[in-house]
């Protein structure tokens, strides 16, 4: 269950960021590394402390499209 914390907290925070970029729609630089922070998060959060990153990945982008 800690291991899925730690996920979850990626998520949130990459979330948050992105919500924050595309709240206020930063412009130039700012904007581009804020974005770029926000999805690097969210995919650290699918991959940190899973047994199969992977396969998960694969597996999310196949049911996605």
């Amino acid at each position: 269950m800690k291991d899925i914390i730690t996920n979850i907290i990626f998520w949130v925070v990459g979330a948050i960021v992105l919500t924050v970029e595309f709240t206020f729609k930063f412009n130039d630089t700012l904007g581009w590394l804020l974005t770029t922070i926000g999805v690097i998060l969210i995919g650290i959060g699918f991959i940190y402390k899973s047994k199969k990153p992977f396969k998960y990945l694969i597996e999310f982008f196949i049911n996605f499209f």
